[in-house]
């Protein structure tokens, strides 16, 4: 029975005790010399089993031992007072009424995640907790996602930027981690949090060019600790191999199948040589000192990865985050980089314009290495390529050539090579040989300051290689946009930057900023260029950036909750023609942003439950739904108008909004049942980006005798009305339809329609159809026509 026990919980025991104490600290039951909390499942027997706990003998440790796992008749008669009982059934029922009566709060083994009052780690956590969680959770699991956030954003800026729900699919901290609190996975530079996105980025980049694991353990505790790294390295292991040892939970599962998504494509590998993992491990109380034992059990995960996959993995050096690199890390928004570069020769000035200012220079690449490398932890700095819309490729043909460069002919690198343009936000002359570069970024040149860097860190001599640059020193962000531009217009940021400069999303900005018909607390603002917000007095929740614009537009207006659980990069080319024009009422996309930020303003609050994040969408469709109005297109603009002031005044009311959402999440929660009921035990979260999600929405709101206007697209004439959502093909070639209605969606297949050419149609174009059975039976859309 121990053996079963140890089998499923290696590694996750204490994690998974520690949440039972979280949630409920009065599950904890302290008697005499030990304690004790019952667990959520049973032996082979079927006996209820319990945690068992010892006092520590070592006064400098936790005070609590898990010392064994013990069924409930053993823990009964040790709560005994005899130790055992001789009196048949009533001392086994006196010594149950004991047990009931010693519950009491205890300081356990699970208080490893508590900070140290009175620093400067505390005073970040602090403020992260004002502006994201409104001060309900606890300060370990603030300072967990304070940390991942501040990890990944370090290598990528701006890459979660406010996205609650893609920070929670981020932080896997749950029972089943493995070890692991935080994993990311980025393809050509960008996060993947599922198939459709995978799919996606390899179609537009043409191939996986690069990829990337970042995996994170977060711990509160005051030293590197052997034996828990051992635990993450161990879960590290088992996260890349094609199939786990170990049970996963969901979030973990869900990053462990586009892993091996990515491993079994390697016909779409067109430049990908390696996987880069990369380690990080947190102790916020501790300091790092090179801890030989700890080094070498990395060493023996880099080795043990070596044979997995056909080498694929490439192991980068641990990351050890102590005290002082927390608040390097934490305080990374704040802080004003600043490095004086010493040039080859005079620099040759291109501008004199007081806005714009720049010159072309020759750099040395030890000198370069002064702005690619992080102070902090030692890699390249990532996130200098936050503009270069191309992450760094890895070893293609062209990258090895400019390597091969560095070793053999390093003075005639700078002939071979089209150099780098670096933007910054202040450029000096200190002297006639020198510049001093403010917050620079690496807009063109990505792959050769890579191919520097790594030269570098092999042990190539890079003293004789110098390096061609423009520096570009501006503030304004159409300016800055302009160049981006200019020097990248390969693939999908491209498109989204071209986007966000056009007036339109000008005048959004400022129209969301001066909207007066709310509160502070309930005010939205458009995060138009990220970071532009930084350093207002406001919460995570007001901050609408382009995303959530996108996504709260497309799943209020166009009915579509399915289609806004995508990107921005997928949601831009698909609505492109019907979002963002400009007969359009700026009040729309207001009111639509505002409810996705009412959502968020309730789980701060704590008044719902962070793990509907990921049904925000639908849940705010099904608020609109609730009003009553039916589809309404932005188009007709005294309906939209009409639409907006009602969403508006809904926002107001806090009381009714809660409910509001909450009889929404009830008929998610019921979709979900009838869905997992429908499908072989099937979890909806994995399908919510299907339209099919629709019709079980549907059938919930009838099993729930939730109102609804089954006849409100319906003509006089019997025949219906909606608006095209999508347009696509089958696998022979031939078109298909979903129609938006009052109840959803419903599906059409040219097969039904003779009278029209689905090819003629357009997407968000008005249609009448009939109703009826498809060969199966289920409702579709017949005699569709324009």
């Amino acid at each position: 029975m121990k053996y079963k026990i140890r089998e499923k919980f290696e590694g996750d025991l204490l994690g998974y005790l520690a949440r039972i104490y979280e949630k409920n600290s009065s599950a904890f039951i302290v008697y005499s010399d030990f304690a004790f909390v019952c667990l959520d499942f049973h032996d082979i027997d079927g006996n209820i089993l319990y945690a068992f706990f010892t006092k520590n003998r070592y006064p400098d440790k936790q005070p609590w031992f898990l010392s064994d796992i013990k069924t409930e008749d053993e823990i009964a008669e040790l709560c005994s007072p005899s130790g055992s009982s001789s009196d048949g059934d009533d001392g086994a029922d006196k010594s149950s009424r004991g047990k009931r009566r010693i519950v009491q709060r205890v300081v356990t083994v699970f208080e490893d995640k508590t900070l140290r009052t009175n620093t400067s780690v505390k005073a970040l956590v602090d403020k992260y907790r004002k502006e994201h969680s409104g001060g309900g959770e606890k300060d370990g699991v603030v300072f967990e996602r304070m940390l991942i956030q501040a990890i990944i954003e370090n290598d990528s800026p701006n890459s979660i930027n406010n996205d609650e729900s893609l920070l929670d699919a981020i932080c896997v901290d749950d029972y089943y981690d493995s070890g692991i609190d935080g994993i990311c996975i980025r393809v050509n530079g960008h996060i993947v949090t599922n198939k459709k996105l995978l799919d996606f980025i390899i179609a537009s980049d043409k191939g996986i060019r690069s990829a990337e694991i970042i995996l994170i353990q977060s711990k509160c505790k005051d030293s590197f600790d052997l034996k828990e790294i051992s635990v993450f390295i161990m879960g590290i292991q088992n996260f890349l191999d094609r199939e786990s040892t170990r049970k996963l939970n969901p979030k973990i599962l869900a990053w462990f199948d586009i892993k091996n998504d990515i491993l079994a494509r390697p016909e779409d590998w067109t430049e990908l040589t390696h996987i880069e993992v990369r380690p990080f491990y947190v102790a916020a109380n501790a300091k790092w000192t090179n801890s030989s034992e700890v080094l070498g059990s990395f060493e023996t995960l880099r080795k043990a990865a070596e044979r997995m996959e056909n080498g694929i993995y490439s192991i980068s050096s641990p990351v050890f985050v102590d005290e002082e690199r927390v608040l390097k890390l934490s305080a990374n928004d704040n802080e004003t980089f600043s490095v004086r570069i010493k040039l080859n020769g005079t620099p040759l000035q291109l501008s004199g314009d007081e806005a714009v200012m720049g010159c072309a220079a020759m750099i040395n690449a030890t000198e370069l290495l002064k702005i690619l490398t992080d102070e902090t932890t030692g890699n390249l700095k990532r996130g200098l390529f936050e503009e270069n819309v191309r992450d760094y490729q890895g070893n293609t043909g062209v990258n090895l050539s400019i390597k091969e460069t560095i070793r053999t002919a390093p003075e005639s690198f700078i002939l071979r090579n089209n150099g780098i343009t670096i933007l910054s936000n202040r450029l000096e002359y200190p002297t006639l040989d020198s510049v001093r570069i403010t917050n620079p970024q690496i807009v063109n040149g990505c792959q050769t300051c890579s191919v520097i860097y790594y030269a570098h860190k092999e042990g190539l001599d890079i003293s004789n290689v110098k390096v061609f640059a423009r520096i570009i020193s501006t503030n304004d962000s159409e300016t800055i946009n302009s160049i981006v531009s200019a020097n990248n217009n390969q693939n999908m940021v491209h498109d989204m930057i071209n986007e966000i400069t056009k007036s339109y999303h000008k005048k959004l900005e400022v129209f969301f900023r001066n909207f007066e018909d709310t509160s502070e607390q309930r005010h939205v603002y458009y995060e138009r260029r990220s970071k532009s917000l930084a350093g207002e007095n406001i919460c995570a929740y007001q901050k609408c950036s382009f995303k959530t614009l996108l996504q709260s537009a497309v799943a209020v207006w166009f009915d579509s909750p399915f289609d806004a659980m995508a990107s921005e990069y997928q949601l831009l080319p698909l609505y492109r023609d019907r979002v963002f024009s400009d007969n359009h009422s700026e009040i729309c996309y207001y009111a639509s942003a505002s409810l996705y930020s009412a959502f968020e303003r309730l789980i701060y609050q704590g008044k719902l439950d962070s793990k509907f994040r990921s049904a925000k969408s639908y849940a705010c469709y099904l608020v609109k739904e609730s009003l009553g109005s039916g589809t309404v297109s932005m188009n007709d603009t005294k309906k939209s108008v009409s639409l907006s002031r009602s969403i508006l005044s809904l926002c107001k009311r806090d009381a009714e909004l809660e409910d509001e959402f909450n009889d929404a999440l009830l008929v998610f929660e019921k979709a979900e049942e009838l869905f997992t009921k429908a499908n072989g035990g099937k979890r909806m979260g994995d399908f919510l980006s299907s339209h099919k999600i629709m019709s079980y929405l549907r059938d919930a709101k009838k099993a729930l005798g939730v109102r609804t206007e089954e006849k409100s697209d319906e003509n006089n004439t019997g025949t219906y009305s909606g608006r095209i959502a999508r347009i696509g093909r089958d696998r022979y070639g031939r078109y298909y339809l979903f129609i938006t209605r009052s109840t959803g969606t419903v599906f059409a297949h040219e097969s039904y329609s003779e009278s029209v050419s689905f090819a003629c149609l357009q997407n968000g174009q008005n249609v009448v159809y009939e109703l009826g059975p498809d060969a199966n039976g289920k409702e579709v859309a017949k005699n569709v026509r324009a």
